[in-house]
């Protein structure tokens, strides 16, 4: 770090990406579940944490009684708490579940107060999966730089 970063006109070379505390709790869940302790009191602890401050039930300790069903969980309460934060991609990568992109045909929009229906955005849009795009391609240059590296990612080529 240099002064000029220190500088209180906000004109300094430093970038801190904002990192919300729900997902600090959410990330520490997942690996509570992920690694097995599904049943540690912290999973519901810091679950009920987030509900509670939007105003939602507690978590129901008679359907969520599975890490299964956990895992369901604390993947919604991410989707739905960090909506717009551009994390969920990363998720759908990191679960290896981007096929389920390709299950949705409709994509709907807000809900209309009148009618009480949901609009309805980009009708008949569909897409396509491909697993290469769990890995980002290693850069051409890369192999260029050291030939010893290690292979392309799968299905990628050089």
């Amino acid at each position: 770090m240099n002064e000029e970063d220190r500088s209180n006109n906000r004109n300094g070379s430093l970038y801190f990406p904002p990192y919300r505390y729900a997902e600090v709790l959410l990330d520490y869940v997942e690996s509570l579940v992920e690694t097995g302790d599904w049943q540690n009191p912290d999973v519901e602890k810091y679950i009920n944490m987030i509900r509670n401050r939007a105003g939602m039930p507690n978590m129901d300790k008679a359907v969520y009684n599975t890490q299964e069903k956990v895992r369901e969980l604390y993947r919604r309460e991410r989707r739905v708490e960090l909506a717009c934060v551009g994390l969920r991609w990363n998720d759908l990568c990191r679960w290896k579940a981007g096929k389920l992109l390709e299950n949705i045909k409709t994509y709907l929009g807000p809900r209309d107060p009148a009618t009480g229906e949901y609009r309805v955005v980009y009708p008949g849009m569909t897409r396509t999966w491909y697993d290469r795009l769990y890995l980002y391609p290693i850069p051409t240059d890369e192999f260029t730089y050291n030939p010893n590296l290690l292979p392309q990612n799968p299905g990628w080529t050089n």
